[in-house]
């Protein structure tokens, strides 16, 4: 889903979260890249339930994450012989499980899911399901897993087959054409949901992710990192909150204009890739410590069914209750938690680990 420090201030080879300690065993972990995972998912949750706003950037956090960790373990494996087995094979037994659980659950609950919209969101049209099918709830949240899906369905070979220029100069002129594209576009199109949930314009984040990872392989670029990351993580935040003094609710995901769609989402993700790009390279930090809370880290660590399984508990709660939806995360969210452990622990765990044994075998 990363440089990392052991006990050097600097070195080339990353330290781990549970995404990453997926696809390979034995690595440390980066306690803090979960915490912040954990934060991320939160904040969807409270979006999700009316109470944030501004949530939704959880989900722009993990794409920044996602991008940073599979990229840093493309980059590590690109010469392996086994790159391309190895690569799905992990991903398919960290990532379809539970999402084919939740596509049964939804089937056998009374969403009126069809085999159809099944095959689709299998096929990882989430993001064209979420823009066209607006009032189905349940399977909404696997938007963000088609984008993620598309990007990853090209991006490995460029990884495996171009050197690390050529993928610097990839990143940084899809990191220019992403606000430019989405800014001409607004001039036609109104509706926040065509650019919130379509592919095309929600790459910035991966694309970040995925530069920080390239950046991360050479020294002189961590410490650039080291020392300016921390101010430019404010900057990026200053940016965001001037904009959306100056504009006021023109500057809402939900009344955007060509200025918000252009600008929004590359800021958020240049925070989330600033604040990345500190913890990694400060792991002594008060910050790392605090994102290294057991709390958190649990919560980032089953962080994957939590976002997938929150909002088909929330529907089902208020169905059930018939309570409003902000009053349903005081219900729905310890049935999630407890749903989500479960899932980990006794499906997802045994099915990443059979990937990696499978992968093992090959050599």
């Amino acid at each position: 889903m990363s440089t990392g420090f052991a006990n050097q201030v600097v070195t080339a080879e990353p330290l781990r979260t549970s995404d990453q300690a997926a696809f390979d065993p034995g690595e440390k972990r980066n306690l803090s890249l979960d915490g912040l995972r954990g934060i991320a998912v939160l904040l969807v949750l409270f979006h999700h339930h009316h109470y944030l706003e501004s949530g939704w950037m959880g989900v722009d956090l993990f794409f920044v994450l996602s991008g940073y960790l599979i990229t840093s373990i493309l980059r590590r494996t690109r010469t392996d012989q086994f790159y391309w087995r190895n690569f799905w094979i992990k991903r398919f037994t960290r990532i379809l499980p539970p999402f084919l659980l939740l596509l049964v659950a939804t089937a056998l609950l009374p969403f009126h899911l069809s085999w159809k919209q099944a095959a689709a969101y299998l096929l990882s049209f989430g993001d064209v399901l979420a823009y066209t099918r607006p009032n189905f709830e349940p399977l909404r949240s696997l938007w963000s897993l088609a984008v993620e899906e598309h990007f990853y369905m090209l991006w490995p070979f460029a990884v495996r087959f171009l050197p690390r220029r050529s993928l610097l100069i990839i990143l940084f002129t899809l990191l220019i054409l992403e606000p430019v594209t989405r800014g001409i576009i607004s001039q036609f199109v109104a509706d926040w949901q065509f650019f919130y949930f379509l592919t095309p314009f929600r790459l910035d984040g991966l694309a970040l992710g995925s530069l920080l990872a390239l950046l991360s392989e050479s020294e002189s670029s961590l410490e650039f990192l080291k020392h300016w990351s921390g101010w430019a993580t404010l900057l990026f935040a200053a940016l965001w909150f001037c904009f959306r003094i100056t504009f006021g609710l023109s500057f809402t995901r939900d009344n955007p204009t060509a200025v918000y769609n252009s600008a929004c989402y590359s800021l958020v993700s240049l925070v989330a890739f600033s604040l990345i790009a500190w913890l990694v390279t400060r792991p002594c930090s008060v910050a790392t410590a605090a994102l290294g809370w057991k709390p958190l880290v649990f919560t980032g660590v089953i962080s994957y069914g939590l976002y997938l399984y929150q909002v088909m508990l929330r529907e089902l709660v208020m169905s059930t209750w018939h309570v409003s939806i902000r009053n349903a995360l005081w219900i729905d969210t310890p049935i999630l938690f407890l749903a989500a452990w479960i899932s980990f622990r006794f499906y997802e765990q045994p099915l990443i680990r059979w990937g990696k044994r499978l992968t093992q075998n090959l050599y």
